[in-house]
């Protein structure tokens, strides 16, 4: 109520701070009204965040108290509205105001991609795009989630649209943790059956599964049963660690640029190179280049045609990954077509 009285639809509103059921809350109005969500990493100096208010066009800001310092040019600043996600929201009025029409092909976020060592660029991705992916993950890797942690920075896809994904599941409970940081304390007091991963959250789980002595791990052991693990190379040598304890670990691979893992494959030590086969997209090998199509693919970099012209190309999203397929139609990655390093966390 209170963004549709400031006549704030239909605008790009930002969303910067710690995970939080305060963040959850800011994102889905936001995009309720038919507006879209621009997601900022918490951990941006006052100079990347002034550029990134400007690049994506931002007019509104939802801003967690620990930036507060880092924003003060806007708060308070006349025409420009600011919401700080700690505060109550309520507004005792009555809904009397209609909500806008919401097409499918209208962008409902912005987010920054990340994970390489190349430059940002802000990937927009529709209503049909995240819908489509949510549906994904209920049908495959969530589809018996009952209790789902998130510990991975919202602002990253994986972690968005598998909370999403949660909320939007009958009868699953959502837990929300700041971060890696809190993992302990969460998963103890959560005990959720699933939780999205890096690998290098997977490294620190196994390292906690493998001390001898009793830890806060082992009241949820038995609860854990699906990992869903994405944002760079499964190492090998964690599977063993949680096939032993019956926890299944998903990897999926896809970018921010396909909303969601388009091609997912159980991780076993057997093939451990394996990305899989692929699910909810199409998937091609030209020039040895893996290319993705499908409802989940982006409408493009925000403010960057030429970037967007030369990987989206006729619907085809060409991931610069090298990759091969074997006769069974699994899919293994190669090499990279440009040299960027995938970075484990």
């Amino acid at each position: 109520v209170r963004l549709m009285k400031k006549e704030l639809q239909k605008k790009h509103i930002g969303i910067i701070g710690r995970n939080s059921e305060g963040w959850l809350t800011a994102f889905c109005a936001i995009t309720n009204i038919g507006s879209t969500a621009v997601l900022m990493n918490s951990d941006l100096n006052a100079g990347e965040i002034d550029r990134a208010i400007q690049d994506t066009d931002i007019e509104a800001l939802f801003f967690d108290s620990e930036v507060e310092n880092r924003i003060e040019k806007y708060i308070g600043f006349s025409g420009y509205p600011t919401f700080c996600i700690q505060e109550n929201h309520n507004e005792n009025d009555n809904m009397d105001m209609a909500l806008p029409d919401i097409e499918a092909e209208d962008i409902m976020c912005i987010l920054y991609t990340s994970g390489t060592t190349g430059a940002q660029k802000a990937v927009m991705l529709s209503n049909r795009a995240v819908e489509a992916g949510i549906s994904h993950y209920l049908e495959t890797v969530m589809k018996d989630t009952a209790v789902h942690l998130t510990v991975m920075p919202l602002h990253h896809a994986g972690a968005l649209f598998t909370s999403l994904a949660a909320l939007l599941k009958e009868n699953c409970v959502l837990g929300v943790i700041e971060g890696p940081m809190k993992l302990k304390r969460g998963m103890g007091c959560i005990k959720p059956n699933s939780l999205f991963a890096v690998p290098s959250l997977l490294r620190s789980i196994a390292h906690e599964l493998n001390k001898k002595q009793e830890t806060a791990y082992s009241d949820w052991e038995e609860s854990l049963r699906y990992i869903i693990c994405g944002g760079a190379q499964l190492p090998v040598d964690l599977i063993p660690v949680f096939k032993e304890r019956d926890i299944t670990i998903f990897n999926i691979y896809g970018a921010t640029e396909s909303t969601v893992g388009v091609i997912i494959n159980e991780a076993t030590k057997e093939l451990p190179s394996v990305l899989g086969k692929p699910q909810n997209a199409e998937v091609r090998i030209e020039n040895g280049e893996l290319l993705i199509r499908g409802k989940t693919i982006m409408t493009g970099y925000y403010h960057n045609q030429a970037a967007t012209e030369e990987v989206l190309k006729d619907g085809w999203y060409h991931t610069g990954d090298l990759a091969c397929v074997d006769e069974n139609g699994s899919y293994y990655l190669t090499g990279r077509k440009k040299n960027l390093i995938i970075l484990s966390n």
